[in-house]
């Protein structure tokens, strides 16, 4: 970028939660490392010299009609990382079936093969419009194993918001407890459905084996051993890749493009959607055998690393900003 002058304006947005903020943040280190790249806040100005504009919000169209007052002359992207508000009416849906998509000069970046058949076919963008890219693993040093099986912790991490799945994560752990009643669960997030999860806990039964933990920090996904990872909506892999980093084993449903991430029976296992008990039967599997749980640890991380690392996916980002070509001049100069 640097050689052909180019330069990258990242707006963040503070609906975002602070952990998908780090989700971007290995890509856009890497794209620094070829030129130069503002961050910024909404509330800022955008340089006059930028090249283009990275939306990065979660109700992304407000934010794009924010940045359109302030930046109508460069290009426009926007990372999907939640569903705007009027998405969940039915009326609006089927409205958009019929009726063109908005901000046709804007491409948008869906982080999952769900969320981009989502935009494709209920938001109605073109093909031009939307496109998949994926986030990266950031490389951590992972933190030292645990083998005993009293030491090991399973848990989840998220918003806690109705559009999560947290309660079928307590059923998983109350089946978890009764085969095993020194399991440990922790459940790590942050949002408004905290008091309700804790309720949750108490009724089942289970609150001195599970705490609902408030965090928003990415890294206590380090803190676990193995990660349940079970979304509504599958909007970015996130949780997946902060366990990749931190070696942890994943246990996931069966997501669209869940393939990429994991390989089952190798690098964690997956599952069924919302069956509870082929999940819980895959957990106990692992306190059983520390010796695997390690084993598919290892494995989960060098593979995340090898096929999303940083540098690599941020190419496929910067030919999106500035063309496959300048992008290539851009690196060989």
């Amino acid at each position: 970028m640097s050689s052909s002058g180019r330069e990258l304006t990242c707006v963040f947005f503070p609906d975002l939660h602070p952990w998908e903020r780090e989700g971007v943040k290995p890509i856009i280190a890497a794209l620094k490392g070829g030129g130069t790249v503002h961050e910024i806040e909404s509330s800022e100005r955008i340089p006059s010299s930028t090249d283009a504009v990275w939306v990065i919000a979660r109700n992304w169209k407000k934010a794009v009609r924010a940045t359109y007052r302030k930046s109508k002359l460069v290009p426009i992207f926007a990372s999907v990382f939640g569903l705007s508000p009027d998405t969940r009416n039915l009326f609006t849906l089927l409205w958009r079936r019929i009726r063109p998509a908005e901000f046709t000069k804007v491409k948008i970046f869906a982080h999952s093969p769900i969320n981009h058949r989502f935009f494709s076919e209920i938001e109605g963008l073109r093909g031009e419009q939307i496109v998949y890219l994926p986030l990266c693993t950031e490389n951590r040093e992972p933190p030292i194993s645990r083998k005993s099986e009293s030491s090991t912790v399973i848990g989840a991490f998220g918003r806690f918001e109705e559009e999560t799945n947290l309660n079928f994560v307590l059923n998983v752990a109350h089946y978890v407890i009764r085969q095993k009643p020194e399991a440990q669960f922790r459940i790590l997030g942050s949002g408004t459905l905290y008091r309700h999860l804790t309720r949750v806990v108490d009724d089942l039964g289970i609150a001195a084996n599970v705490s609902v933990v408030e965090t928003v920090r990415s890294d206590e996904v380090g803190s676990l051993d193995i990660l349940l990872y079970a979304p509504l909506r599958n909007d970015h892999f996130l949780p997946l890749i902060f366990a990749a980093a931190s070696a942890v084993t994943p246990v996931s449903t069966e997501l669209p493009g869940i393939e990429a991430m994991v390989q089952d029976g190798k690098s964690g296992f997956v599952v069924p959607v919302n069956e509870t008990k082929p999940m819980g039967e895959l957990v106990i599997r692992l306190l059983d055998n520390p010796d695997l749980r390690v084993a598919m640890a290892t494995e989960f991380r060098s593979q995340l690393l090898k096929n999303f690392d940083g540098k690599e996916v941020a190419m496929d980002y910067e030919k999106e900003f500035f063309g496959a070509a300048q992008s290539q001049a851009a690196r060989a100069a």
